[in-house]
């Protein structure tokens, strides 16, 4: 069946179909967030490009490349991108390991998706000015971080200072069994296969905004991720990450675990037209 031929119910089956990503606290409503950027943008065929900068093992980029997008996924780790490409069945996606945060691919892409990576980074910097080169001037730029300050972030420091600190690392294990907390390694199987998940920046919303605005972009629409309850069930209780979700969706950004970001060029080109015009938005609309 063509893609275009498609209800809008029957893409987002093949879109949750194609990954697992939904299995991670949060996942599910960062696919939702996507999902509606792209039927927004009217991104199904492969005559739109997608890059997925940190692809790990590829669960976004599956999802992007079943609406028949083509996409190249890019990343630092080599085990990542290895996994990536044994299980990738789209023909329009491919994976690749670019040697550093400065990579230059001789192209630019209708959208590109940068998911909690920039958290990672001594200098996200770096990278946004990377990314903003290889955005067309009329596509949008996905950027997905925790927030450095919210109740995830919070939780996964006094964790790590309980078991560091004051050596009892068994009494967390206890409880994150007893609240079905996802481990370590199911989250990275789905995820990535990096084993440095270490987090060295502690973002606020304005602090993100300065990065995008020194990269030459804008925000074009933001939205909050999930504030703290699905991290328990080990992501299986629909009704839960449900009710994360729509909550978050309530709270200030500076309450929730973290964010959304769509952002865009603070200037597009005079006279620009082409298969991104579908994709992008006015940054003052």
């Amino acid at each position: 069946m063509e893609m275009a031929s498609l209800t809008q119910k029957q893409l987002r089956e093949k879109f949750f179909h194609s990954t697992d990503y939904h299995r991670i606290p949060g996942g599910r409503k960062k696919l939702e967030f996507l999902f509606s950027v792209l039927m927004e943008r009217r991104a199904i065929g492969r005559q739109v490009s997608v890059l997925d900068v940190g692809c790990g093992n590829g669960g976004i980029a599956f999802a992007v490349a079943s609406l028949g997008c083509e996409v190249l996924g890019v990343d630092v780790n080599e085990a990542s991108i290895s996994h990536a490409r044994k299980t990738n069945r789209y023909p329009n996606a491919r994976f690749e390991v670019v040697a550093d945060r400065g990579f230059d691919l001789k192209k630019r892409y209708d959208l590109i998706i940068c998911s909690e990576v920039l958290e990672h980074l001594f200098n996200p910097q770096r990278l946004l000015n990377t990314m903003a080169r290889h955005l067309k001037d009329n596509g949008l730029l996905l950027i997905t971080v925790p927030n450095g300050y919210g109740p995830r972030e919070v939780l996964g420091r006094t964790e790590a200072f309980i078991r560091t600190k004051l050596g009892l690392a068994g009494l967390v294990d206890r409880a994150r069994t007893a609240m079905g907390v996802i481990d370590a390694a199911e989250k990275c199987a789905v995820h990535t296969s990096n084993p440095d998940q270490d987090h060295v920046q502690k973002f606020t919303m304005r602090g993100l905004g300065e990065l995008v605005t020194k990269a030459g972009l804008c925000v074009v629409k933001r939205m909050n991720s999930i504030f703290i309850l699905s991290v328990a069930l080990r992501g299986k209780s629909r009704i839960m990450d449900s009710l994360d979700a729509r909550l978050a969706d309530y709270l200030p950004p500076w309450v929730v675990s973290g964010w959304y970001v769509l952002c865009g060029r603070a200037v597009a080109s005079e006279g620009h037209s082409g298969r991104s015009d579908a994709l992008a938005r006015d940054c003052n609309g």
